[in-house]
């Protein structure tokens, strides 16, 4: 099953680009509504995968940066090994 971004974040900029968001017109499919594009937490290891909700496993992005994580399988490895460093030496600061 796959897993679905966790909660929007407001304000946030993607941790790749640096994109923060914007308004944008969505007007032609829903009259006079302005709608706001935001980043969301994407887990590096997925939940359903035994990852944790912990900032050492989660990463803001945008839209784009998201998907480009999920469809290219050679960017989303390299996020799980960093992932993975950053989890191993958060374990040796705590021991």
């Amino acid at each position: 099953m796959r897993g679905i971004a966790s909660p929007i974040r407001l304000g946030d900029k993607c941790q790749i680009c640096g994109w923060g968001g914007r308004e944008v017109w969505v007007g032609d499919k829903l009259p006079g509504v302005w709608s706001f594009e935001q980043t969301v937490i994407h887990h590096i290891i997925p939940i359903s995968e035994g990852g944790a909700a912990e900032s050492w496993n989660e990463l803001i992005l945008c839209p784009n940066c998201h998907k480009i994580i999920h469809r290219d399988p050679i960017v989303k490895r390299g996020v799980k090994l960093l992932a993975e460093t950053h989890r191993k030496r958060r374990d040796l600061q705590l021991s």
